[in-house]
């Protein structure tokens, strides 16, 4: 995320991986505006080659109202991992836009050096699920 103190506002997107045996899982969170709560969606259609660090997945959010309602944003990327970094495209879509344009720009998403301990404090899937629920309560998608 990059902060633009002098306005108080975040732009930019994250990745929270998370792992259980062989199950990949977690959040995307995209930011557009004032610093607080943060747009966050739980990844789905999760695809990782741990041969060729090839990560794939989707994520539903609301970033913002239509006069209509909440928008209705579909995020894909597609792109691998290099040196704690994913790299690759990354698309958005709304479809609460009767026009449904598809925009995709070229992304950097560089591993945090701290991760707030809340974010990982679960055992496994399953606590992890049960936090989920409640993130996805306050800052989740309105769809």
């Amino acid at each position: 995320m990059v902060v633009n103190e002098a306005t108080d506002h975040e732009f930019g997107s994250e990745v929270l991986l998370w792992h259980d045996n062989s199950q990949l899982f977690g959040h995307f969170i995209h930011q557009e505006g004032a610093i607080g709560l943060e747009p966050t969606g739980v990844l789905s259609a999760v695809s990782y080659n741990p041969k060729t660090h090839f990560l794939s997945f989707k994520s539903k959010l609301t970033i913002g109202f239509h006069p209509k309602g909440p928008t209705k944003d579909v995020f894909t990327f597609t792109g691998k991992f290099e040196s704690n970094t994913l790299v690759g495209t990354l698309s958005r879509v709304d479809m609460a836009n009767p026009k449904n344009t598809r925009t995709s720009e070229e992304v950097v998403l560089k591993k945090k050096e701290e991760i707030d301990p809340a974010w990982n404090k679960f055992k496994g899937k399953k606590e992890w699920d049960v936090f989920t629920r409640e993130v996805l309560k306050k800052v989740g998608p309105k769809w």
